[in-house]
């Protein structure tokens, strides 16, 4: 049993719709968010026990409030 014509336009308008919804979706041009400050974050994996720790992982300042 092949498909008729009719089956064929159906899914034919189907997908020129979901095409024409999705160039209208506003996220289908926008560029990725990247942050102003990305370089400064650094995507490494040092455990707290590894000799390199304290060179590869800045510490926070601590503030003490009274």
């Amino acid at each position: 049993m092949s498909p008729s014509n009719r089956t064929f336009q159906v899914a034919g308008i189907a997908v020129a719709v979901l095409l024409l919804w999705l160039a209208s979706y506003p996220g289908t041009v926008a560029s990725p968010y990247v942050a102003e400050d990305s370089y400064r974050y650094h995507h490494q994996i040092v455990p707290d026990t590894a000799a390199e720790y304290n060179e590869t992982v800045e510490q926070a300042p601590t503030y003490r409030y009274s």
